[in-house]
């Protein structure tokens, strides 16, 4: 969605310690990235991953290039990397997707799509590995991004609507309209759209949404706010069943913290293993904090090493 530093990272074992990580980057391409999609692989990865060689994907950003081309490019580089992984010395069917930020919302879209590619085209993904990601634009008042608006936050919720804003359609005058939730309409605050994201699932007190069989009339610019691969959180359910064993990270201070674990929760019930790992004490990129490194940081990195150790 336009902001550096997020990263989407496509992991594939080659061995049992060893990995190959390719990854998304929300910045300019190297300058010998001629086309988006182009795989090039750099040799190792800083602190706790040290066992990963990484291969970096390049892809057209927002707002120049809005949804779907960014998504498009790192389904196209996935499924090609899936499909030629013995070139690159990996194991086809110990490959995962994995993204920080942004890149959690591209990794998750990617393997919703995958989902539902033929398996004997496209090796199933092994996992997906979701950190703080962005995962829904339809209720910017839950009660992180309410907690948000009243304490200083690494990630305001006005920057995080003006991303998703970015990817969407660039009308930055819609920002408020967006953070009021007036951009969703009556009728559709009762249908399943908003069952997708009930506050219900959060929090057992609150009454759940019986949602209502309504007509959902949104402007063309703003119909992909509903679209899985736009917001991941917008699946059906039967889309969510099949997906690989998953690993989500939520922090407390974090406005996306409610966005995982609304998703952590709707994958276990359509019958995903899932690994909800709560920093109570992080905040959004506690691992990306340099030159600082937090110990709650330290504990993430560690965490999703060994999530991919033991899964890959």
């Amino acid at each position: 969605m336009g902001a550096v530093g997020a990263e989407t990272w496509l992991t594939a074992a080659i061995a049992v310690s060893v990995a190959v990580f390719a990854a998304y980057v929300y910045s300019s391409l190297p300058p010998d990235v001629a086309e988006p999609g182009k795989v090039f692989i750099l040799k190792g990865f800083e602190r706790t991953l040290t066992f990963i060689d990484n291969a970096y994907i390049g892809y057209r950003l927002a707002p120049e290039n809005k949804f779907p081309i960014p998504f498009e490019d790192c389904l196209i580089a996935t499924q090609h990397f899936l499909q030629h992984a013995s070139e690159y010395g990996v194991d086809s069917k110990r490959i995962g997707v994995a993204g920080q930020s942004a890149g959690g919302n591209l990794a998750a879209a990617v393997a919703l799509r995958l989902n539902k590619d033929d398996k004997k085209k496209f090796p199933p993904l092994k996992l997906q590995a979701l950190i703080h990601p962005p995962l829904q634009a339809f209720d910017f008042q839950t009660p992180s991004y309410v907690r948000g608006r009243k304490y200083f936050v690494v990630l305001p919720p006005e920057r995080n609507i003006k991303c998703w804003i970015r990817y969407l359609n660039n009308d930055m005058s819609l920002v408020d309209t967006f953070s009021s939730n007036r951009h969703t309409t009556t009728a559709l605050k009762k249908s399943r759209y908003a069952s997708f994201v009930d506050r219900h699932i959060l929090d057992e007190s609150v009454p759940r949404l019986i949602p209502e069989d309504v007509r959902v009339d949104l402007p063309d610019d703003m119909k992909n706010i509903l679209n899985p691969y736009y917001a991941p959180l917008m699946s059906e359910d039967a889309d969510l069943s099949g997906l690989p064993n998953t690993f989500i990270t939520v922090s407390g201070t974090d406005v996306l913290r409610d966005d995982g674990i609304l998703y952590a929760r709707r994958l276990e019930m359509a019958g995903v293993q899932v690994r909800l790992a709560r920093y109570p004490a992080g905040f959004h990129g506690i691992n990306q904090s340099k030159p600082f490194y937090f110990e709650v940081g330290k504990q993430l990195e560690q965490d999703l090493a060994t999530f991919l150790r033991d899964h890959l």
